[in-house]
């Protein structure tokens, strides 16, 4: 410890701890709705029946799957899915007010933002890939909340191009772009040109 070989640990703030625990429990949300909606796929396939949108939880998709014609078991699995489903939605949507709708809170509650700027090292035994795997996620995952009118501008542009998931890939870029320069310069940039 008297050489300073030791590598520094950096404990977050009870407030970014609060916001961290709400972003961890959201996030394992979706991660259970998404295994629901994976299971009406396999539903689906074991019927035989193809998926006629990209989307089976749109408006389109929710048509499809009221008219399939399916066997009795499977139809009660298939609606007991889309009512967990729902229940899921509502969930995730109660959690958007509690968890800031800003894209930077949801980074900032899955990654130590003070931790690059002012040097700290990350605590020993630490996996750095899970590190860059949530990264990746909460930037991602970041995409799907409120809009800003520019950023709704850019993916929409993009996914018309190149499809949604690329233009998620690609607004998470910018935003990882704008999370960087904030935490180099210690003040967030616009999304927007300034008039």
């Amino acid at each position: 410890m008297r050489l300073g070989s030791l590598p520094e640990a950096w404990v977050a703030p009870p407030g970014l701890r609060e916001l961290r625990e709400l972003v961890r429990y959201r996030g394992k949300l979706v991660q259970i709705r998404s295994g629901l909606k994976a299971q009406v796929h396999a539903v689906m396939a074991k019927e035989g029946v193809l998926p006629e949108r990209v989307d089976m939880f749109g408006p389109g998709g929710q048509a499809q799957l009221d008219e399939m014609q399916l066997g009795d078991c499977y139809r009660l699995r298939i609606d007991s899915l889309r009512d967990l489903i729902r229940a899921f939605d509502e969930e995730v949507g109660g959690l958007e007010d509690p968890v800031p709708g800003s894209q930077a809170a949801v980074l900032v509650g899955r990654v130590d933002a003070e931790a690059p700027r002012v040097g700290h090292h990350c605590a020993p035994g630490v996996d750095h890939q899970a590190g860059v795997e949530a990264v990746r996620w909460a930037a991602i995952e970041a995409t799907c909340g409120r809009k800003d009118p520019k950023r709704h501008a850019d993916f929409v542009r993009i996914a018309q191009r190149r499809g949604t998931a690329k233009a998620r890939v690609a607004i998470a870029r910018k935003l990882l772009t704008l999370v960087y320069y904030g935490l180099r310069d210690g003040e967030i940039r616009c999304l927007a040109q300034a008039s």
